[in-house]
C-alpha cells in the first residue's frame, strides 16, 4: 500500500490511522515530503520524497506528479490512501489513471465540510472519500472513523500542581500567536517550569527562550515530563498531547488577528471540548485554574477498529 501525506498534523493522522487502514501483513511504502517526522513516524518502511506543497502551491503539486507516478510503477500498490494535503492532488489522480484504488481520508481538521483539496479529489472518478465528522456524511463522503476513536479523558486519581508546562505552537512560520504568550506569561506564576515550542519570531517579541523547530521524540520526552500542554487547537498537536497521555488546553488562533488563514481552529477545539478530550478557551478566557483543570484529568487510549473503507481494501479490513 502507498501512504500518501504531506508533512505536519496531515502525515501524523495517516501515522496514527495505519494500523485501521492497512491490512495485517501488507507492505507499506510513504509518500511525503523529507522531514525528520517522516523519517520517525515511516520506521523502516521505504518512503518516496516528493517536494512540499504549501497551500494552494499548484506549482509544486504538478513538479510533485512524475514523483508520484514513478512510486506508482514501481511499487505497484493495491491501494493509495491519503490524508493530504496537496500531496493528495499529484498521487490520487495518478493512481485512479493506472487503475489502483485511491482513498482520500480528510482532515480531523476539517469538521464541517471538506478543504479545498478535499473538493477537487472528490470529483476525481473513482475516488473515495470520506470524514472523520459524521455530521457532515453526505453527497460523496462517507464517515469511516476519526483519530480520536479510543481516546478518553477521566479525572486523576490524585490532584497534583501545576509546576512544570509545555507550550507547542507548531512550525508555522508565517502566523505568530504572542497573545497566547503573554497571556501565560500573565497568568502563571514565575516559578513555574516552561518549555518553549514556539516560532523565534514570537519568541523575540516577548522576552523567552524558545524552541522553535523540537525532534519529535525530544518534544514527546517533554509532554511526558509535564503537570499540562498548552496548545493551539491544531489537530497535530492535540493529538501528539492526547497520545502522550496529556489532556490538552487548546486555544485556537484567530484570523482576525492574523494568526491563521481560516478559524477551522475554534471548531476544532468545540468538538473536542464536546468529547471531553480537552479544555478549550480564548485567550482572553483562559486562566491559571485552566491548567489545573487540564493537568488533573488522564487520557486512557483503547483499541480502535479498522476504518470502515470501500472498495477491495475495506473488504480485506473488514475480513481480518
Amino acid at each position: 500500500m502507498l501512504l500518501a501525506a504531506s508533512q505536519g498534523g496531515h502525515l501524523q493522522e495517516l501515522a496514527t490511522l495505519r494500523s485501521r487502514v492497512v491490512p495485517e501483513g501488507t507492505t507499506v511504502v510513504w509518500l511525503t515530503s523529507a522531514s525528520p517526522q517522516a523519517r520517525l513516524l515511516a520506521g523502516d518502511d521505504d518512503i518516496v520524497f516528493v517536494r512540499h506543497a504549501a497551500q494552494r502551491d499548484i506549482g509544486n503539486v504538478l513538479l510533485d506528479v512524475p514523483a508520484a507516478v514513478r512510486a506508482l510503477v514501481r511499487y505497484r500498490p493495491t491501494a493509495v490512501v491519503s490524508t493530504g494535503a496537496a500531496v493528495a492532488l499529484a498521487v490520487l489522480p495518478a493512481a485512479r489513471a493506472l487503475g489502483v484504488e485511491a482513498h482520500y481520508i480528510e482532515s480531523a481538521a476539517r469538521t464541517e465540510g471538506p478543504s479545498l483539496t478535499g473538493r477537487l479529489v472528490s470529483r476525481w472518478p473513482g475516488t473515495y472519500c470520506y470524514t472523520q465528522w459524521q455530521p457532515w456524511a453526505h453527497r460523496g463522503w462517507r464517515y469511516a472513523g476519526s483519530v480520536f476513536d479510543g481516546l478518553r479523558a477521566e479525572p486523576r486519581p490524585s490532584a497534583g500542581a501545576v509546576q512544570r508546562l509545555v507550550v507547542t505552537l507548531g512550525t508555522q512560520q508565517n502566523y505568530g500567536f504572542t497573545r497566547l504568550i503573554r497571556k501565560l506569561l500573565d497568568i502563571m506564576p514565575a516559578s513555574t517550569e516552561v518549555f518553549w515550542q514556539v516560532r523565534e519570531a514570537d519568541a523575540a517579541q516577548v522576552g523567552i527562550v524558545a524552541h522553535p523547530f523540537v525532534p519529535t521524540t525530544e518534544l514527546a520526552e517533554e509532554i511526558r515530563k509535564a503537570d499540562v500542554v498548552v496548545a493551539h487547537a491544531g489537530v497535530g498537536s492535540a493529538l501528539t498531547a492526547l497520545q502522550l497521555g496529556k489532556c490538552p488546553v487548546l486555544v485556537p488562533r484567530q484570523t482576525k488577528y492574523g494568526e491563521h488563514v481560516d478559524d477551522h481552529q475554534g471548531l476544532v477545539g468545540a468538538q473536542l471540548q464536546r468529547a471531553g478530550l480537552a479544555v478549550v478557551r480564548t485567550v482572553e478566557d483562559l486562566s491559571f485554574a485552566d491548567l489545573e483543570l487540564a493537568a488533573n484529568r488522564d487520557v486512557r487510549t483503547n483499541s480502535a477498529p479498522p476504518l470502515r473503507l470501500g472498495g477491495r481494501l475495506g473488504e480485506s479490513l473488514s475480513a481480518a
